[in-house]
């Protein structure tokens, strides 16, 4: 099937998944299409194990086009969101 799967406890997803609470105007994210308060980062091309993953993923990649999946609450689908962390593109985080 061309797949990976692994049991665990479903109150431990919820320990590696980021919910969107903010998008900046003109920030990557914003290029990206993350939809603030109604998106859920739920995974990458590479394991993330815990928060610390999520965000040494992005700080080692400047510049570099990372393919994350994203739950909208609102629609209920799932998408593939690119996303290209740059440091001073004018704003913070």
């Amino acid at each position: 099937m061309g797949l990976s799967i692994r049991f665990t406890d479903i109150n431990k997803s919820y320990e590696r998944v980021w919910h969107v609470l903010e998008v900046q105007k003109d920030s990557p994210a914003e290029r990206a299409g993350l939809i603030p308060f109604t998106d859920y980062i739920i995974g990458a091309d590479v394991l993330l194990n815990d928060e610390d993953d999520f965000y040494h993923l992005i700080e080692m990649n400047p510049g570099k086009a990372l393919k994350f999946y994203v739950y909208n609450v609102e629609s209920g689908k799932t998408r593939e969101v690119m996303l290209t962390a740059q440091n001073g593109w004018g704003g913070e985080g």
